[in-house]
């Protein structure tokens, strides 16, 4: 695993006269760029853009390596394929969720009991896997990926309709996790919500994401039993799969997945 920071600074010419005696070019204006942490410039590039206050830092990067002999990974998408519908306050969240125990002041608790909505020009495209914006444990595929993934696999899925028409899309679902593990969370950060009491754990990018405390033989797609998010109501479960589950998904080339190696 190597430590890669990111910067992001408005580039005026005198920091991008610092960065080419580095050998970093950037065009002037707001720009994103990245410095693996053990370049031997990496110290006094962070030192001389210090005083500019940039926006900075660090995630983890795994080696193809890594990811290939994890035992578990945790999967977000590449792309997000719509908002729910209705999205104007939330209302989405009345439509296809039992509220019973959720939280509107750091948005836990909520279970999805029915399908979510797409405005009816929504396409997949090219990818064979996305998410919903706002919802960051759904995960949406075709039909036909599905029908491959549960011949080997426990999954469970749902419709996806389209708002307004509440027409199901003819090819595009959304499936489940039918198990939730408990990870070791040891030190990692969380936010404790005054309202209902419940942990919400910061998003885990400088490392190895926690490992599942026992190990399940038939684990091969699940939620965490933990919550993730940043402030206000955002807040989800990690999707999490075994090796097995990647191979597949290697195997037949399926693409929109970025995988996370877990702790083991």
């Amino acid at each position: 695993m190597d430590k890669i920071s990111r910067f992001g600074i408005i580039v005026t010419k005198e920091i991008q006269s610092i960065l080419a005696s580095y050998n970093i070019e950037v065009s002037e204006g707001y720009q994103v760029f990245e410095i693996n942490e053990k370049s031997e410039n990496y110290p006094l590039i962070k030192s001389e853009l210090e005083k500019y206050e940039p926006l900075h830092y660090s995630i983890a990067k795994f080696s193809k390596k890594e990811i290939q002999n994890s035992k578990y990974l945790k999967i977000s998408t590449t792309s997000h394929i719509g908002y729910p519908q209705p999205e104007d306050d939330f209302q989405y969240i009345n439509k296809s969720f039992n509220l019973e125990k959720y939280c509107d002041n750091c948005g836990c608790g909520a279970v999805q009991n029915s399908p979510l909505r797409l405005k009816s020009s929504i396409k997949l495209r090219k990818w064979h896997f996305s998410q919903f914006h706002w919802i960051f444990d759904t995960l949406i595929t075709t039909k036909e990926v599905y029908g491959e993934l549960s011949m080997v696999f426990q999954l469970d899925y749902m419709p996806i309709l389209k708002y307004k028409k509440e027409e199901e899309f003819e090819n595009i679902i959304q499936i489940f996790p039918t198990k939730e593990v408990e990870l070791e969370m040891e030190d990692n950060k969380y936010e404790l919500c005054p309202k209902c009491g419940r942990k919400k754990y910061l998003p885990i990018i400088e490392d190895f994401f926690p490992k599942i405390k026992s190990d399940e033989k038939e684990l091969s797609f699940a939620y965490s039993k933990q919550c993730f998010g940043g402030g206000g109501i955002d807040c989800f479960k990690a999707l999490i799969i075994n090796n097995s589950f990647y191979k597949i998904i290697k195997d037949k080339k399926y693409k929109g997945l970025v995988f996370k190696p877990l702790k083991e």
